[in-house]
């Protein structure tokens, strides 16, 4: 099974994945590809459950993989994973803007469930600032709000793409931060 932790800058979806890798057991495995010439880290893997992306700075999960092609070179991740019986989660922007044709190919191929964060648009764009604010300060810079049409139009754009992904057969689950940890925790217990 794959789980998709989706939803605009500043609903939590970082914050939930750390949560999640709190509650798994053991020193994980570091799972890395040779990607243009460079070793990169792909996803962090415990018995039963994969984790893509990294969780070393604040912004974390797939958003970490920014290199061209990195869709394509997640994707040949999660399929390995999946194809080995792990469990596969993972999150992020990147995630959020993937098409519909690879949300629909995994699902059919491995199960997937997609839990979209439904957060306050005004509570997201906050918390995008805070980060903005914080990141400024530490470079002793001047803090620009960030234009509330960038996070605007991503949050509409996410909840498209969900309907989309769901009207092709995609389970989603839209729900708030607190309920969207419980869901994921729910669908890991099921595995």
């Amino acid at each position: 099974m794959i789980i998709f932790i989706t939803g605009t800058n500043g609903t939590g979806k970082t914050t939930l994945m750390r949560r999640i890798i709190d509650l798994l057991k053991g020193e994980p495995e570091v799972v890395t590809r040779e990607i243009n010439g460079k070793e990169r880290q792909m996803a962090l893997r415990w018995p039963g459950v994969t984790v893509m992306g990294r969780y070393d700075s604040a912004c974390g999960g797939c958003d970490k993989m920014s290199w061209k092609g990195a869709s394509d070179d997640i994707e040949a991740v999660i399929r390995e994973e999946a194809q080995a019986g792990q469990t596969v989660l993972l999150e992020g922007i990147i995630i959020t803007n993937w098409g519909l044709d690879r949300y629909v190919r995994l699902n059919d191929e491995f199960g997937a469930h997609q839990v979209l964060i439904s957060h306050p648009l005004e509570e997201c764009i906050e918390a995008i600032n805070d980060r903005r604010r914080e990141r400024a300060e530490a470079r002793g810079k001047e803090f620009v709000p960030v234009p509330e049409k960038n996070p605007t139009s991503a949050f509409h754009g996410s909840y498209r793409a969900a309907q989309r992904r769901e009207a092709a057969g995609v389970p989603v689950h839209r729900l708030p931060r607190e309920d969207a940890f419980g869901k994921v925790r729910e669908l890991l217990s099921c595995t």
